[in-house]
């Protein structure tokens, strides 16, 4: 048998920890914070990893971290105060004080059976933040105190999102969650109270929903916009689950079948508009 194939697969496993070395670094006015991940294992995942906080003229303090199994994901909090840690290979979620370089809290999502933590969103205040892990975990904590506020994933028919997705209302009181296969659920910052559940459209036939994909709110807080795939949006009122209207959205180059949207969305009045990092664009008037 040639041995090309396994030359091939070794060399690619061998690429793929060489890339992931360089780190990924955030900044914290003149603080940078840079994640390495550590500890490659023989699927060129890894087990570690290792953040470095660095001042100008100061020493750099190097801390390890355990439990960050695959690709890890910094987000920096809007204060400049917290890190959130997720990894998309375990279903850990960590958070850090980025002013004494200590770990608040790292937890296993959803009893030990969630996997791929993708979402770590801070509220505008700093003071909440939101991990979501597939398929089961969704969660609200505190970042003063490191206390778990309220397990969300209990809200069905939320437990089976593929691409959760957060997006906080401008002055912070509400979020609202997206994913695929589910509608739009409305929170409450503080507590975590389940406020609203969006109503959302079938696909052709009846035969299931088309999930929602993506989020945003007016500048009022008050209404927002949902975009679904299969290219419907729809607008809303807080405190009413039925649309106010209803449009239909299409970017060129997008698959209708996506599960979520990566870009920005903006509204402005009844004009919904969006663009993605390739610069896939949108605009639908409702």
């Amino acid at each position: 048998m040639p041995r090309f194939p396994v030359l091939l697969t070794a060399l690619v496993l061998l690429a793929l920890p060489a890339r992931a070395q360089s780190g990924t670094t955030v900044s914290a006015g003149d603080l940078k914070v840079t994640l390495t991940p550590t500890k490659p294992d023989r699927n060129a995942w890894y087990q570690a990893g290792r953040l470095t906080f660095e001042r100008p003229g100061g020493p750099a303090r190097s801390v390890e971290t355990t439990r960050l199994r695959g690709a890890a994901r910094p987000t920096l909090s809007p204060d400049k105060r917290w890190l959130s840690v997720v990894n998309t290979g375990g279903g850990f979620a960590q958070l850090w004080d980025v002013h004494t370089a200590e770990r608040v809290f790292s937890f296993l999502a959803h009893d030990k059976v969630s996997y791929f933590a993708q979402v770590a969103d801070f509220s505008p205040d700093s003071s909440r933040v939101v991990f979501y892990a597939y398929p089961h975990e969704l969660s609200l904590w505190n970042t003063a105190t490191g206390q778990r506020v309220k397990q969300l994933g209990d809200v069905r028919p939320m437990w089976y999102l593929a691409d959760g997705a957060v997006q906080f209302s401008p002055a912070g009181q509400t979020f609202v969650v997206t994913g695929s296969g589910a509608g739009a659920h409305l929170f409450d910052t503080r507590s975590g109270a389940l406020l609203q559940t969006f109503d959302r459209p079938w696909s052709r036939g009846g035969r299931f929903w088309r999930g929602s994909i993506g989020a945003v709110f007016a500048q009022d807080g008050q209404t927002l916009a949902v975009l679904y795939a299969g290219g419907e949006a729809r607008l809303y009122r807080t405190g009413a689950a039925q649309a106010l209207a209803r449009t239909t959205w299409a970017a060129e180059g997008w698959r209708g079948s996506s599960r979520s949207w990566s870009g920005a969305l903006r509204l402005e009045g009844r004009t919904l508009s969006g663009r993605t990092p390739n610069g896939w664009t949108f605009a639908a008037t409702f």
